[in-house]
């Protein structure tokens, strides 16, 4: 009994990690959705969310609405929002459902 080796994908340098499409997997859009409604029920602009993670307003609205979403961002927008990158992300995974 021989067995295959699987080839694994390698990402290229510079570029964040890829969502995966496994069910059950984290969606950019379900992840941005979320940091919305917690944006919107604490009374934040995007200008002050901006201000406080660090990050352009432009980057801040790309990622809610699902493009460009990276995790040290996330962490950032989440960390400026006071809650867990874990818990936006169990808030994400619960959207999909």
């Amino acid at each position: 009994m021989t067995t295959t080796k699987l080839p694994t994908r390698r990402q290229p340098k510079g570029r964040p990690p890829r969502w995966s499409a496994h069910p059950g997997a984290y969606s950019p859009g379900a992840l941005g959705a979320a940091l919305k409604a917690r944006r919107h029920a604490r009374s934040i602009t995007l200008e002050q969310l901006a201000a406080y993670a660090g990050y352009s307003i432009s980057a801040i609205a790309e990622m809610e609405s699902g493009e460009k979403v990276t995790f040290p961002k996330a962490a950032a927008v989440c960390q400026a929002l006071g809650v867990r990158l874990s818990v936006m992300l169990l808030a994400a995974e619960k959207h999909l459902s």
